[in-house]
């Protein structure tokens, strides 16, 4: 269930609270509350909480959400990030400057499904030490994608996801990531035109 304000706080107040030594991922799939900046902080501080991962389903984040995760991925040298359907009203411009910093180079797992209008050029030089993305439900030409990683290789991504995307891009061959590994690319919508000649590629 989709938590409110009030009990989202109650959570990262038990978090900050409680040795958990075990945790090391969180998934938030609620409001976030005005008190979030503070709980962030104190998590940061909390040295038996060692997390490598975090996920943000169906939350409105917003520039400010964005700097204290910045904080929180920073100071635990998270490797693992998912913001999922959460950044509808953050500007690019603050996306690739402000929260893709340097700092965040070395995650290895990102999933930013159902985030649209991404600029895949400066995203990739952002976060290039990548071995597993997802980019579904973001309204992206798949063909546009592959485009981008050529020019922009993740010389290190084995997993990509592009489900739920579209394929209408007319082309004369893709370069594949050379170590891709699995490639999901379910509820895909083709163009009648490059269905067969994808697949022979």
């Amino acid at each position: 269930p989709k938590l409110d304000k009030s009990a989202t706080s109650k959570l990262f107040l038990f978090l900050s609270e409680t040795s958990l030594p075990y945790l090391k991922h969180i998934l938030i799939k609620s409001q976030i509350p005005e008190d979030f900046r503070s709980h962030i902080s104190k998590l940061c501080q909390k040295a038996d909480i060692a997390l490598s991962g975090i996920t943000f389903l169906d939350c409105q984040l917003n520039e400010n959400d964005l700097t204290n995760i910045h904080q929180l991925i920073v100071s635990k040298g998270m490797k693992s990030l998912a913001l999922q359907n959460s950044l509808l009203t953050v500007k690019s411009n603050f996306l690739y400057k402000s929260f893709f910093t340097p700092e965040l180079s070395n995650l290895m797992m990102l999933n930013l499904d159902k985030t649209l209008k991404l600029d895949l050029g400066q995203l990739f030089e952002c976060v290039p030490q990548l071995y597993s993305l997802s980019l579904a439900n973001c309204e992206l030409d798949i063909i546009t994608v592959f485009q981008s990683l050529h020019t922009k290789p993740l010389e290190n991504l084995m997993l990509l996801n592009l489900s739920n995307n579209k394929c209408i891009t007319s082309f004369d061959t893709i370069e594949f990531p050379k170590n891709l590994c699995r490639l999901d690319i379910n509820d895909v919508t083709f163009d009648s035109t490059i269905l067969s000649r994808f697949f022979s590629v």
